[in-house]
């Protein structure tokens, strides 16, 4: 009688604890995944930020040595 009293309340606290392990991990299983989301994203749009920031900086270099190669020729020009 005693002993499968506290059988029966074991299995009833094994029950209860599966049931709020359950709804405990799926509340922060989405938390989490919501916040790997929005740390994936925030990631993605620093690099294409970087990507945008490396080719202006390029298109910058290209357009100073232009600059610098026409300033050469006319120093040429008015050396000759």
């Amino acid at each position: 009688g005693h002993f499968g009293f506290n059988t029966n309340l074991l299995e009833t606290n094994v029950l209860n604890l599966a049931v709020v392990l359950a709804i405990v991990l799926t509340y922060v299983g989405d938390a989490l995944r919501g916040l790997l989301a929005n740390r994936k994203q925030s990631i993605l749009t620093n690099f294409r930020e970087a990507d945008q920031r490396a080719t202006e900086a390029q298109n910058k270099l290209r357009e100073a040595q232009l600059e610098l190669e026409q300033a050469q020729a006319k120093a040429q020009k008015i050396r000759e």
